[in-house]
Parts: structure tokens; C-alpha cells; sequence
């Protein structure tokens, strides 16, 4: 969520206490890592990817015991469709007998994925968190989408697929609200996991929940909250 002005205030107020541990949490990430690059010269690389999964999955816990006690990060931007190779990227060798390709030829340029999900779940975390979200994306039309965003102590949000509608696909899929403001939804699927974030859209929220509301995130094969 790209932070407003007032939503920086917030976030420097809340610099201590739960942002302490948040940062203690980084520091342990950073340490975490050294210590994983150091044994690679004695551990073989697939224990060291082992290792390094079970590091992830131990942050990506410790993360979620944040969640609600302290404003979110800023909504991360969906990732950049990748781009065809042109003529000046790729190099063809002329076989026995052919002659060289000439230089203008252009691969054939292909669409990106569109999103397919359809997934019903609900999550709650040891703080209080909870997420309940329904999905519905048929190659890349949104069809259902309603999401609640309970953070403790603070209130709520509501993201309805009736306040919104759809302005983009490809590569990633865009909801505009159909009030005018500034509120977008992003929704865009890696390694298997399809991301659901809300940007500037502190209107579909009570008091100053949205400044705590995290990207909501589902299995697009086990249709689970991840």
C-alpha cells in the first residue's frame, strides 16, 4: 500500500515496541542467511536448499505473529510480465548448407498467463488476525471476489467485487473502485501462489485498519489461505 503522508506519521510513531521485534526479526533474517551461506562449502546443495526452505518457513512464521500488531508494509507491486527476446538477445547459427538468419528476425512475442483460481478459505493467526476471503478468476476475469480483514482491537475491512470493476487482465489483474478514488486491487499469481492486495483503499475500512491489512495470499491448486 503506497503510504500517505498521515499513514507515515502512523508508521514512525509505531516505531517502537512491536517494531523493535520486528527489527530484532530482520537482524535474526540477516544473521540467518550469513549462517546459511557459510556451510555451503560443507554441506551439499540440496541439504542447503533444505536448510534455507526451513529458514523461510521460519521467518514467514515469526512474520505472522506481527501481523495486527504493528502497520503492515507497503503493498508490494506485482512483478513484471518478462519481456520476449528480440532480434538484438538472440543469436541463431546457420546450419551446413543455410545461410545465416537475417538480422530483423523477431521471435513470436506470447501473452502472459492469465490467472486461473478458484478458492474459498479462511485463516487466523495466533494474534488475532483473520482473514476470510472467496476467488474466483476464469483466465483472467474476475467472477467472485469477496474478502473480510479483521485485525484485533482496530476493526475491519471489506473488499466486495460489486464496489469494483475490472480495468486489466494481463499480466496482472487490476479492479478499480467504482467510487473514483484511488482504491485498486491488484491480484497476480507466483510459484503457485495467487496474491490479492488492496492499494490506497482505506474507504473499504473501519478507523485506521487498512494501515494493518496485509496482502491476502491463496494456493491456486489447494484453493487454501497461505
Amino acid at each position: 500500500m503506497i503510504s500517505q503522508s498521515a499513514r507515515r506519521s502512523s508508521r514512525k510513531a509505531n516505531g517502537s515496541g512491536c517494531g523493535n521485534k520486528g527489527n530484532r526479526l530482520i537482524a535474526a533474517c540477516a544473521l540467518a542467511l550469513v549462517a546459511a551461506g557459510s556451510v555451503s562449502g560443507c554441506a551439499g546443495l540440496g541439504d542447503l536448499r533444505e536448510r534455507v526452505s526451513e529458514f523461510g518457513s521460519t521467518v514467514a512464521a515469526g512474520f505472522r505473529k506481527l501481523r495486527g500488531l504493528e502497520p503492515a508494509p507497503p503493498t508490494p507491486a506485482p512483478p513484471e510480465a518478462s519481456e520476449p527476446e528480440t532480434s538484438a538477445s538472440v543469436q541463431l547459427e546457420a546450419t551446413p548448407g543455410q545461410s545465416a538468419p537475417a538480422k530483423d528476425y523477431k521471435p513470436e512475442v506470447r501473452d502472459a498467463e492469465a490467472i486461473n483460481v478458484k478458492a474459498a478459505c479462511s485463516a487466523r493467526d495466533e494474534t488475532g488476525y483473520r482473514e476470510d476471503i472467496a476467488i474466483e478468476v476464469a483466465d483472467g476475469e474476475v467472477k467472485v471476489l469477496s474478502a473480510r480483514v479483521d485485525v484485533p482491537r482496530r476493526g475491519f475491512c471489506r473488499f466486495d467485487l460489486s464496489d469494483f470493476r475490472q480495468t486489466r487482465r494481463l499480466p496482472h489483474v487490476e479492479l478499480a473502485a467504482s467510487s473514483g478514488s484511488s482504491c485498486v486491487m491488484f491480484m497476480w499469481e507466483q510459484e503457485g501462489k495467487v496474491t490479492v492486495a488492496a492499494n490506497e483503499c482505506a474507504e473499504k475500512c473501519t478507523s485506521d485498519t487498512f494501515d494493518y491489512v496485509w496482502p491476502l495470499r491463496v494456493d491456486a491448486a489447494t484453493g487454501s489461505c497461505s
